[in-house]
């Protein structure tokens, strides 16, 4: 019961501490590090793949290195989200956010049209499955780039299947 009190009065915070949350103006590509924790080789190259992704397959993937102070009401899963929410162009995004030097993992959220299509169940998993090999490289930023590729590769399956269930229900 006290549980129950402690989030009913604790979700009011986090709505407040959302909406005063003011995000800075999205990446122009797809890798936001001005710390340059990922190294400049390392950024550009998933720079190029995202960017074409986006370009080829309709898949917003970004990569943000978050370098600035978080307000203690909202946790990196809430900051992510409303960068997906915030700063993606497409029908399936997902955000790789994480922080220099971090001390855990990735945080990975996705949404859009797509994705919202899909069996969550199903799409939770293989996020899950995705994090669990990203997460077996030997560095941190081999990590974020690991995840960050595979979350890529299958959301460019998903939107190619969505796409292709579109065209059969077209044709019908």
């Amino acid at each position: 019961m006290k549980t129950l009190l402690c989030l009913l009065l604790l979700v009011p915070a986090i709505l407040t501490a959302e909406e005063d949350f003011h995000l800075p103006a999205g990446p122009l590509g797809q890798v936001l590090d001005r710390s340059d924790w990922l190294g400049s080789e390392r950024s550009q190259m998933l720079e190029n793949k995202l960017q074409r992704y986006r370009e080829e397959h309709g898949v917003d993937v970004l990569v943000v290195i978050w370098d600035r102070e978080i307000p203690s009401e909202l946790s990196m899963h809430d900051l992510a989200k409303l960068i997906g929410a915030d700063w993606t162009r497409t029908e399936l995004w997902a955000v790789i956010l994480t922080e220099p030097n971090p001390v855990g993992r990735p945080e990975v959220r996705y949404g859009g049209a797509i994705a919202e299509a899909i069996n969550p169940r199903a799409l939770d998993t293989m996020v899950s499955e995705i994090i669990t090999r990203g997460l077996k490289d030997w560095t941190d930023q081999g990590r974020v780039e690991a995840i960050t590729i595979g979350i890529g590769r299958e959301f460019i399956y998903l939107a190619q299947r969505r796409e292709q269930e579109l065209a059969v229900l077209r044709e019908q």
